[in-house]
């Protein structure tokens, strides 16, 4: 109607007036009905993205709440529904629409099965989405599920959302000819679809055994990942939208963005089942040739999701056995020290050295570097070689160029270098680290990570850490990494990130574990005893020490 309107106000000044005027028009008129043109087509431009964008957030409004807002939510539905009988097809529908987000498929099917028979397409995709989650492949009640997802997905008006979710149950059976086909017709009735585009290029790698399906479909995903950011812009279908975006950036050959969505996602995630999925497409793709770069980060980050927030008990076997198998568990509390280690940043770096010699002073751990002589991975070495009672553990690439990298192999700086299948720096080395902290039984929460500049990987293992719970301080205005992730939208408003004084002592509170950082007054009594005890400790150990000499 706007642009209607738009085009009736054109006709009657720019057309009838202008072209069609008995007298001709002076140019500086002609030049104003001009920029009038401009600026109704910027007008008309604006109102076709604001159509677009709210039809992307209609689209997956309700597949992703923070788990206050979803139990605010599920208890005003509950009640609207129970004072209409139970009988409002649409509240019954929205209600179950969120508790299959979260994972409670039997809720689900409680509140919909009374609209078995309704010819309400958005009610019976949700109930056969619980169905076939709750009954075993093939079972009647599986059938059933999937007998609803057919009705959705069926003329004139199919359900997109039901028409992928109808794929997927072929695939569950192995009927991969008519996964193939419905894969397909989702991906006709909206190419650019995040969902459609991702589970239908993933089914047909995964059958083909090749990647070439996704480099032929470079411009499509390129469209697909702006309509993802629009989501998350949108604040809806977080972690979904993360999660294709993690594949689709494999999938356009580019791991440094392909890792830091997933690490999103991780940190997203509001429903095990949902990284269970992750988790099983990319084990999938580990099939197709040529593989992926970045590929074996993404697998590993997913298994650390599942095992860090679900306590997922086979995704923790499966690490364990990809942990490091020499050297012995790590033993608490953890620091990893990350940041810069470039040779333009070098100085810079080196700089805060006595400040983080001083904060170490009394540390007894292991603390956690890049194991070479470079930037941050220097001070850590020089952080063993002063302090004899922390354990310094260096995480590198197995195949690094011995020309261009110094490897730290003093044992009295670095008392162990670890190594994974890499050739160069990436986000395996944090990846490794993190599997060995947690197979050791050390607790995510308990960990503390120190930043000091920092480029592109040292920001995803601040993010990463972040994550996984961790609590991470980057020394105040030191460059780079350590002050962009501060504006940065994701990740700004994370109450475990803090901005550190580059001081020593207060870098030595930060490090103390079990202490919750901004300090409150209670915090700050138990952070002073903490500092009492080891005070009288070390200087029991002096006094003893005097007295055998």
């Amino acid at each position: 109607h706007v642009r209607a309107v738009r085009g009736h106000a054109w006709a009657d000044i720019a057309h009838d007036r202008t072209y069609k005027s008995p007298f001709k028009v002076p140019a500086p008129y002609l030049r104003r009905v001009a920029g009038l043109a401009a600026r109704l087509e910027g007008v008309s431009g604006e109102i076709s993205r604001i159509h677009e964008d709210l039809r992307v957030y209609g689209a997956h409004y309700g597949t992703y709440i923070e788990d206050d807002e979803a139990a605010a939510e599920l208890d005003t539905l509950d009640l609207l529904l129970g004072l209409g009988g139970g009988r409002d097809v649409k509240l019954a529908t929205k209600l179950g629409r969120l508790v299959n987000t979260i994972g409670e498929w039997t809720r689900a099917a409680g509140t919909l099965q009374g609209f078995a028979a309704d010819r309400h397409r958005p009610a019976r995709r949700e109930l056969g989405k619980a169905l076939c989650r709750i009954h075993p492949v093939r079972s009647p009640g599986w059938l059933e599920g999937q007998g609803h997802l057919t009705y959705a997905a069926s003329e004139p008006e199919p359900d997109l959302e039901a028409v992928i979710a109808l794929a997927r149950t072929h695939q569950d059976r192995g009927d991969d000819k008519e996964a193939s086909e419905v894969f397909r017709a989702a991906f006709e009735m909206d190419p650019t679809d995040p969902d459609c585009l991702r589970h239908y290029l993933e089914f047909e790698m995964y059958d083909r055994k090749t990647s070439e399906p996704a480099r032929l479909a470079g411009p499509v995903i390129r469209t697909a990942c702006e309509r993802c950011r629009k989501q998350i812009e949108g604040g809806v279908n977080l972690f979904g939208a993360y999660a294709n975006l993690a594949f689709f950036h494999l999938w356009l050959r580019e791991p440094q963005q392909a890792f830091l969505a997933l690490v999103k996602a991780v940190e997203k995630v509001n429903a095990a089942y949902k990284l269970e999925e992750v988790h099983a497409s990319l084990s999938q793709l580990d099939r197709v040739t040529p593989g992926f770069e970045g590929y074996d980060a993404l697998y590993r980050l997913a298994l650390l999701g599942l095992a860090v927030r679900y306590e997922d008990a086979q995704a923790l076997a499966t690490l364990k056995g990809m942990a490091s198998s020499q050297g012995g568990p790590i033993e608490g509390p953890v620091v990893i020290l990350a940041g810069g280690t470039a040779p333009e940043v070098e100085d810079k770096v080196a700089g805060y050295g006595e400040i983080v010699l001083k904060a170490f002073e009394d540390f007894a751990g292991t603390l956690i570097s890049g194991g070479t002589t470079a930037g941050i991975a220097g001070l850590a070495g020089d952080v063993g070689a002063a302090r004899a009672q922390a354990r310094t553990l260096g995480y590198l690439p197995r195949g690094l160029d011995p020309f261009t990298v110094n490897v730290d192999k003093d044992r009295s700086r670095y008392r162990e270098l670890r190594g994974t299948d890499g050739k160069d720096f990436s986000a395996l080395e944090p990846v490794h680290y993190w599997i060995d902290i947690l197979t050791s039984g050390i607790r995510p929460t308990d960990v503390r990570l120190v930043g000091i500049n920092g480029g592109q990987l040292a920001g995803a293992e601040y993010r990463l850490a972040l994550a996984m719970g961790a609590d991470v301080g980057l020394l105040q205005d030191s460059g780079r990494e350590a002050v962009r992730i501060f504006d940065d939208p994701d990740w700004q408003d994370q109450k475990k990130l803090v901005s550190v004084i580059p001081d020593a002592a207060t870098l030595q509170v930060f490090m103390v574990p079990g202490i919750p950082w901004p300090l409150d007054g209670e915090d700050r009594d138990k952070l002073a005893r903490v500092v009492h005890d080891n005070f009288s400790k070390k200087k029991k150990k002096e006094l003893i020490k005097k007295n055998k000499n």
